[in-house]
């Protein structure tokens, strides 16, 4: 991936939508399946850190998260 940031001269990386994703993936139902669905993000977390510190890049992560407040009519 680093080799991949300096050719192509990244400035920026965003993540979107990741938590809905690996959700779907982990079955909290399951025991032992919601440590594990944590931990992977923590990686993923401690992945992004390292590349904005080496490569002094911003990271932006979001999750689209569908809520309206009040009802439209």
């Amino acid at each position: 991936m680093e080799e991949e940031i300096i050719s192509k001269k990244v400035k920026l990386i965003i993540i979107d939508s990741v938590a809905s994703v690996v959700r779907k993936e982990f079955d909290t139902k399951l025991q032992g399946n919601l440590a594990e669905r944590s931990n992977f993000l923590a990686r993923g977390a401690s992945v992004l850190k390292y590349l904005a510190e080496e490569f002094s890049i911003p990271v932006s992560s979001s999750s689209f998260l569908k809520f309206l407040p009040y009802s439209i009519k």
